[in-house]
């Protein structure tokens, strides 16, 4: 089972503020020079600066994530990080999903899906946001418990279970 998705990383709020914080700083430094090459030197780091600022957000709103399972492990890559979890080494797994309101404009209600993995040495939480109709889901309210079975951390702690009870 291989699977790709993306998640928000709960350090963007964090991030972006220290960004806001740090640029505003800057601006009052550029501002407060006298001589012309002190202040473009400012205004030329602030705009490289404003660009890493992007490409970081950009990665915190959707870093890009992927899973592989097969017979014996699962293998977690999360964009510089890979983490393999044997499955004679897993004690319990646990999913819980959340309703996250919204936050930032822009931003739209939706279910958050986590995925903890207690093995014996640590503990692991890995975490998507759930692709469900929410208009649908009012009309339908039953359908909740249907998209819930069918979201990808769900599947792979079904594909799991499978092989640890074929071990037993």
């Amino acid at each position: 089972m291989k699977e790709k998705y993306s998640y928000k990383s709960e350090w963007i709020y964090l991030v972006g503020f220290g960004w806001m914080a740090s640029a505003f700083f800057m601006m009052l430094l550029g501002f407060g020079l006298s001589d012309a090459e002190s202040a473009i030197a400012i205004f030329v780091i602030w705009g490289l600066w404003f660009i890493s600022m992007i490409v970081s957000v950009f990665l915190l709103e959707c870093m890009p994530a992927s899973f592989e399972a097969d017979e014996k492990a699962v293998t977690f890559k999360l964009l510089f990080r890979t983490i393999t979890i044997p499955y004679s080494d897993i004690e319990k797994m646990e999913i819980n999903r959340i309703y996250t309101k919204v936050i930032i404009r822009g931003d739209v209600p939706h279910y958050e899906e986590y995925f903890n993995i207690w093995c014996k040495n640590q503990a692991y939480e890995f975490h998507k946001a759930m692709d469900i109709d929410m208009d649908t889901v009012a009309e339908h309210p039953e359908q909740l418990q249907e998209e819930f079975e069918k979201g990808t951390f769900s599947q792979l702690q079904n594909y799991i279970h499978s092989y640890l009870l074929d071990s037993l």
